[in-house]
């Protein structure tokens, strides 16, 4: 039987670095997503001002497709962040550190490049490229 290490055996000092590495990646998509929020409500607000005709017409579907872009954006940092905390979650119940699908350990190095992965690059290339439909604003 194969014995099952907390944390995949990482050590304390590495934990602590990658439980930094997710603080700061969660930080950086939290203020991310409030500049977001801030353009999308000048978006709305210059919808209000005064254009008429055609040219109305136009320029509110130019801010709503801005509008949807930016609100897009905004859901990809959640889901990162969820990611992310996810992973720091995992640490605090020393299940941190093995690829979901196989059950085996991820290499250091893959943790400390994405410390919120589930998977080692030989079960992500095993299932394709599939991207997360947030993947693409992360």
């Amino acid at each position: 039987m194969k014995k099952i290490l907390v944390n995949a055996g990482l050590l304390p000092e590495q934990l602590e670095v990658l439980k930094k590495k997710l603080e700061i990646k969660i930080s950086e998509k939290q203020e991310e997503i409030r500049e977001l929020l801030k353009e999308i409500s000048e978006k709305k607000d210059s919808e209000k001002t005064g254009i008429n005709g055609d040219r109305c017409d136009r320029a509110f579907e130019q801010v709503y497709t801005n509008v949807k872009e930016e609100d897009d954006k905004v859901k990809a940092c959640k889901h990162f962040i969820e990611k992310c905390q996810k992973a720091i979650d995992r640490m605090s119940a020393g299940t941190y550190g093995y690829d979901f699908e196989t059950g085996e350990p991820i290499p250091i190095d893959r943790l400390m490049s994405v410390p919120h992965t589930t998977k080692c690059l030989s079960t992500k290339e095993k299932m394709g490229s599939t991207i997360c439909p947030y993947k693409r604003f992360a």
